[in-house]
């Protein structure tokens, strides 16, 4: 079921804390969202004394150089801190970067990982009031992550914006949506990947495009009470069903998400880091 966020606010954590959508835009201008805008999401995690943001590879190739025609300096991902935008991207040498590492194209992991530096604190933790979560190592699995049989996934779909009117004109909102369903009944915590069944009633007004790069975090079960709940991240979402209210192929909607933890991380990011 999908749950409205006034239901999860006055938890422990809120999971929404922990991931905020990206937008493609130019690198030299400020502006902010329109029902246009390309978006993904983007979840925030501590990992060997720094924080990452992970979202996926077909996200970051989606800002290619070859793709958007970044000789324009158009085809940039970034994040919004109020009025200040973080580029996900830097000038070298007169020429546009993306700071975005992207698992290779032959990688079965579509994942992608950035490094983020301390404006992002200081506008994201501040301004947004987001954080980052410290990625451990779970094996053997954490107890609630081994034996739970649910999760709530979190994304930005993009049919969530929606405009408002503000002291300084028309603004765009981008709200979360979070989906709460059962795992497979394949599921395996050591498995590098799986799936959330979802109810297609939950997502069918909204699609699930643009919530790649979202968390997916363990539900506690009945004999872990929800009130003592602290988030345990299950994994990143890499793709959905449907991704549109248009597709309507399917009874059910899907969500595949890969799982992530710190040896797994490790690996990801010395395989990255050698393209």
């Amino acid at each position: 079921m999908i749950i409205e966020l006034k239901s999860i606010q006055d938890r422990q954590q809120s999971v929404v804390e922990f991931c905020d959508h990206i937008s493609m835009g130019n690198y030299f201008i400020a502006d902010g969202l329109d029902h246009n805008t390309t978006t993904a999401t983007m979840t925030f995690v501590h990992f060997s004394g720094s924080v990452w943001g992970i979202t996926c590879r077909h996200v970051a190739k989606e800002a290619s150089y070859e793709v958007r025609g970044c000789e324009r300096h158009d085809g940039v991902w970034r994040l919004h801190a109020d009025r200040v935008v973080y580029n996900l991207s830097s000038l070298q040498g007169g020429l546009l970067r993306s700071a975005i590492l992207a698992m290779p194209d032959g990688s079965h992991v579509d994942l992608a990982f950035c490094k983020l530096d301390h404006m992002w604190a200081h506008y994201h933790e501040a301004k947004n009031k987001k954080a980052a979560l410290l990625l451990g190592d779970y094996f053997p699995a954490d107890p609630i992550r081994g034996s739970s049989k649910s999760g709530i996934a979190v994304g930005f779909p993009d049919k969530s914006k929606v405009p408002r009117l503000s002291p300084t004109g028309q603004v765009t909102i981008h709200n979360a949506a979070f989906v709460c369903a059962p795992f497979d009944p394949m599921h395996e915590p050591e498995a590098d990947t799986f799936i959330l069944d979802v109810a297609r009633g939950d997502v069918q007004n909204l699609g699930l495009s643009g919530c790649s790069g979202g968390p997916v975090f363990s539900l506690p079960d009945i004999e872990n009470p929800f009130d003592e709940w602290a988030p345990v991240l299950e994994g990143i979402i890499f793709q959905g069903y449907p991704a549109s209210s248009e597709q309507t192929t399917k009874d059910n909607a899907e969500i595949w998400a890969i799982r992530v933890d710190k040896r797994r991380m490790e690996c990801w990011l010395a395989e990255a880091s050698r393209i």
